[in-house]
């Protein structure tokens, strides 16, 4: 069931959309306007994965605001560049939970509170592109101003499955039809994690030359 708000090149057109990708997407992008195997995640100590208090206590619902957010930024850009007819339809084609995503995030995160921390560290990412891009135009998508946020995005998204792999596998499995790698020694990381050019698996087998023959 995985969703997330990538971009992806259209038929006959140099500008981009976000899309519903496969499994194990990295790159969640808008436009302008331990039993697995792997070792726990600490938990963060600035309060932000706390699930008491406050209009949006759970991780799961702050990735979601941050998503939709994402969507409104870019649908009037949609809109120019004929992706869909109204605002109305490409909100409601884009909703972050339009397949149980953000509900499979919030089940997780109830069975295992400490995968919130890496959901906030992604719903961090979400937020830092929306500002990246609030000044760039419709005109200027699919360009310069648009590319260098969207690396930093990819690279912060990155960092996130990096810092919190035990949450990664799990998300990533059950959320977003990723499977984990099992690395030649048993353990597990996540199979977004193979062939990144980092070993992720202690013995490297991530990273084996037979297993990143492209």
């Amino acid at each position: 069931m995985a969703t997330c708000l990538g971009v992806a090149a259209c038929p006959g057109s140099t500008k981009q959309e976000p899309t519903t990708e496969g499994p194990g997407d990295s790159t969640t992008t808008t436009s302008a306007g331990g039993s697995d195997g792997t070792t726990a995640d600490a938990p963060t100590t600035d309060g932000s994965t706390s699930t008491t208090g406050g209009a949006m206590a759970r991780a799961c619902d702050r990735y979601a605001a941050a998503a939709r957010a994402g969507v409104e930024q870019y649908c009037p850009c949609a809109v120019e560049f004929g992706f869909d007819p109204d605002v109305a339809t490409c909100e409601e084609g884009r909703d972050p939970d339009s397949d149980g995503y953000v509900a499979c995030l919030c089940e997780l995160e109830a069975a295992e509170p400490m995968h919130a921390a890496y959901v906030d560290c992604r719903t961090a990412a979400e937020l830092a592109y929306h500002e990246c891009m609030a000044p760039v135009t419709c005109e200027q998508y699919d360009t310069q101003p648009e590319w260098d946020c969207s690396g930093a995005f990819s690279g912060a998204y990155s960092a996130c499955g990096k810092q919190f792999p035990a949450a990664t596998v799990a998300i990533e499995g059950q959320c977003e039809d990723s499977p984990p790698f099992t690395c030649e020694s048993g353990d597990v990381v996540p199979g977004t994690f193979i062939c990144d050019g980092e070993a992720d698996c202690a013995d490297m087998s991530d990273e084996a030359e037979t297993l990143c023959q492209f």
